[in-house]
């Protein structure tokens, strides 16, 4: 279930309607990632947008544990579902062959994250049972009480 942004308020309308762009790091483009980047940054919390090294569009067949090492790299530590907190990166499974993350968000309150998907646009989302089913985990950045 998606949302507009004039039925809540948990973010600011420049994240929606973001165009997706593998490897784009700004409001002219972005994937998953890259939002997730934009988000914190602007929101006080600076992590690395990436490796340093290219991001295939399939990069999650040839090197499963990329995106988790980068975020425990770059300072992130594993919260467990029911301590999720808002600017918690939490990641998704989207494909069931192989078993290993490959799209994230950003939580903006206990119920709704911010996102985007492969050729859409960046959207707020109900964490429903579709998405439940998809849980690969959430990680935080920084030290944060409270939502």
């Amino acid at each position: 279930m998606s949302i507009k942004i004039k039925d809540i308020d948990l973010v600011d309308k420049k994240f929606i309607g973001i165009p997706y762009k593998l490897n784009g790091r700004d409001f002219k483009g972005t994937d998953c990632l890259g939002l997730v980047w934009l988000f914190l940054k602007e929101n006080g919390i600076d992590i690395p947008e990436s490796d340093g090294l290219p991001i295939h569009k399939n990069w999650w067949i040839h090197d499963p544990d990329r995106y988790i090492n980068g975020c425990i790299k770059a300072g992130g530590r594993f919260v467990l579902l029911p301590e999720i907190k808002r600017l918690d990166l939490i990641f998704f499974v989207n494909n069931p062959i192989h078993k290993h993350p490959n799209h994230s968000g950003i939580m903006l309150n206990s119920g709704w994250f911010l996102h985007i998907l492969e050729d859409e646009v960046s959207e707020v989302t109900m964490i429903d049972s579709k998405w439940l089913k998809r849980f690969g985990g959430a990680i935080r950045f920084g030290d944060r009480n409270g939502w």
